[in-house]
């Protein structure tokens, strides 16, 4: 009887072993807008996301374009009409802003791709990166950390500040010619830098805007 039960209470918690985790799990995210998703202890960090409506019929990996603002809101509005005709998932940084140490960026940036992962069904190297000014100088961080894993990077209105993804990836810069921030002849070394380093580049330049 003693060794029946034992064998009871031994079945019992490899049962709950099983459960627990599964219980724990967050869900995945659904088709929709969702804000400020929280990463989980112990990263204090969130993000957005907008999936579109033809990733709940899917089963496949999709890929994903991180979004990065020097205000800490990155603009998945403006982007969701692309992401549904284009069937690419938009994931936004919410912490990441002007200001911010190194260490800083680290952390949040691995916290929301981990995350995400954990979310989201995400393609394994089809993976984006854009934003404007700050926002554009953390998306090519991101893209140099994450080596050859990467799809590409947009910069809007800078030029990257040094960072520079590994060769091969492709990038872009689309700035004003009378940009004062960051002005355009110091956005035109970094696109030759990106072109001497073996970044596919491509530049769009606009006469009569400045930093917009």
């Amino acid at each position: 009887m003693r060794l029946r039960k034992a064998r009871l209470g031994c079945g019992l918690a490899a049962v709950l072993a099983l459960c627990l985790p599964a219980a724990a799990a967050a869900p995945d995210l659904g088709p929709g807008l969702h804000r400020h998703v929280p990463c989980g202890p112990p990263a204090p960090y969130t993000f957005s996301a907008y999936v579109p409506a033809a990733y709940g019929r899917s089963t496949a990996p999709w890929p994903v374009l991180f979004l990065s603002d020097p205000g800490g809101n990155p603009p998945l509005d403006a982007w969701q009409a692309w992401a549904d005709a284009r069937g690419v998932l938009l994931v936004g940084l919410d912490d990441s802003h002007n200001g911010l140490k190194q260490e800083a960026v680290v952390r949040l940036q691995d916290a929301v791709l981990a995350t995400a992962a954990q979310r989201l069904r995400l393609h394994a190297f089809l993976r984006f990166s854009a934003g404007p000014s700050g926002g554009a100088m953390f998306s090519a961080y991101l893209a140099q950390r994450q080596g050859d894993r990467w799809g590409g990077v947009l910069l809007l209105i800078h030029g990257g500040n040094g960072a520079l993804p590994a060769p091969g990836i492709p990038a872009a810069f689309l700035v004003g010619e009378r940009d004062q921030v960051y002005p355009f002849p110091a956005v035109q070394r970094d696109y030759f830098a990106f072109r001497q380093h073996g970044n596919p580049v491509r530049l769009e330049s606009y006469p009569s805007l400045g930093h917009e």
